[in-house]
């Protein structure tokens, strides 16, 4: 199985490049205005703003998987690579021929590794925010928490000649990288980019690294390590107490 190798933002942003270029004026104007109207700035309350979007993204889920299961049911399967590990779901972005095969492994197994989104209520507004949060870490505890599934051939993202959502969804992530308002984070996150190249696959798959799981891990640890000890000092209280009254 291939490793994970680091991943330059320059190219991913090159290959937004080239396949903007085959897409037409008029819908490049309609991208960039959605785009524009979704924009949650990363200051404020945008972490209260994901935790309460936490949960809706399952609303649809059953409709979404049969969709996805009955509309792509010709397409080849690929194998799913890097499970993520001690991670309650990590978000995934891709082609529904792609995504097909996390919905497949999701009815497999017993405890969900990823989290697509499947609202019921589906909005592009919605969607774009899942994205945003993943990619920022507030929507799990994961040192990856988001995964692009990024075609080999770009074209892949256009169908009759229109865009796919996929676009909007990888424009909404580079709107990210390049607008957002916190500079040290931003920075932060284009030195975490990472992917994982196959031969087999048609796609290769970008892993976003939140800059700040360390820091929450640890944080998690010594908040638990003070808790155990307060505990461990009132018992060994307790003993002395017992120990003078058992003398008297």
């Amino acid at each position: 199985m291939p490793e994970l190798k680091k991943y330059e933002y320059s190219r991913f942003s090159d290959y937004m490049v080239e396949l903007m270029k085959k897409i037409p004026q008029d819908q490049k104007n309609e991208i960039n205005k959605k785009i524009k109207d979704s924009w949650i700035p990363s200051k404020g309350n945008i972490i209260n703003t994901c935790k309460n979007a936490i949960g809706k993204y399952y609303t649809g889920y059953d409709e979404s998987r049969d969709y996805l299961l009955n509309t792509y049911k010709d397409f080849p399967d690929y194998e799913i690579p890097k499970i993520p590990k001690n991670c309650k779901n990590q978000v995934v972005i891709g082609i529904g021929e792609y995504i097909k095969d996390y919905f497949k492994y999701i009815e497999t197994k017993d405890q969900n590794k990823f989290l697509i989104s499947s609202d019921m209520d589906w909005t592009e507004y919605g969607n774009n925010l899942l994205i945003r949060c993943g990619t920022i870490g507030q929507l799990n505890d994961c040192k990856f928490p988001l995964r692009i599934l990024l075609p080999k051939d770009n074209e892949k993202l256009i169908t009759d000649g229109k865009y796919r959502i996929t676009v909007l969804e990888m424009l909404t992530f580079k709107d990210i990288f390049e607008n957002e308002q916190n500079a040290d984070e931003s920075k932060k996150l284009k030195n975490n980019l990472w992917i994982l190249e196959t031969e087999e696959m048609p796609y290769d798959i970008i892993f976003v690294e939140d800059p700040n799981f360390e820091k929450k891990t640890s944080h998690k640890k010594t908040v638990s390590h003070k808790k155990g000890g307060k505990t461990r000092k009132l018992k060994s209280k307790k003993n002395k107490t017992n120990k003078r009254k058992n003398k008297k």
